[in-house]
């Protein structure tokens, strides 16, 4: 449940992103380069915003200035107040879920911000249902994101390999790649 509620948390910044994006493209030529802006450094919005480097460093193609990404993801929200909102929001919910904070992730859950999507809204209104298996998440250090991660693996090397004439070679082929994060007893 940990790994399913935040993909579910990062999924709903990326669709409003898209959103603003696809709205931007189709103004005047000052929206159309935010449009183009939005669409270089849309990952920053998928990062915790404390994990953002401070590095500074010139940016020419874009912003003809001296720029770190904290600075370049303020001026890109600042397209947007719908875009901010929901993303100031997410970041909420995340720095609850990240530190564990079960009762305030709730209540951030149960809030219904009017400037925020109401894509977001929805969302949080379906993990609201989810109360008692997140909770038991949040409790819990035990996660299957390690079993969903070799799971991933393995339909890669499968898929790149266009299939096997022996089961024992593609076991062969999945130990030789990622056996070393296999521990057998």
């Amino acid at each position: 449940m940990k790994l399913n509620c935040k993909q579910s948390i990062t999924v709903r910044i990326e669709k409003i992103g898209i959103m603003s994006y696809r709205r931007l493209r189709k103004g005047d030529s000052a929206e159309q380069k935010q449009a183009r802006r939005l669409k270089r450094y849309w990952r920053l919005f998928l990062q915790d915003r404390e994990n953002l480097s401070t590095k500074v460093y010139y940016e020419g193609r874009y912003f003809n200035r001296v720029v770190n990404s904290i600075m370049i993801l303020d001026l890109i929200l600042a397209y947007d107040q719908e875009l901010r909102a929901t993303y100031n929001f997410i970041q909420s919910l995340k720095h609850a879920y990240n530190q564990r904070d079960f009762t305030t992730f709730f209540q951030l859950l149960k809030l219904r911000p009017d400037s925020v999507s109401h894509y977001t809204i929805h969302r949080c209104q379906a993990l609201a249902r989810y109360k008692e298996g997140i909770k038991r998440g949040f409790e819990t250090k035990f996660s299957n994101g390690r079993t969903e991660g070799i799971n991933n693996r393995i339909k890669t090397i499968k898929r790149v390999a266009c299939g096997y004439r022996y089961f024992t070679a593609f076991k062969t082929r999945i130990y030789l790649i990622i056996g070393h994060q296999i521990q057998t007893n």
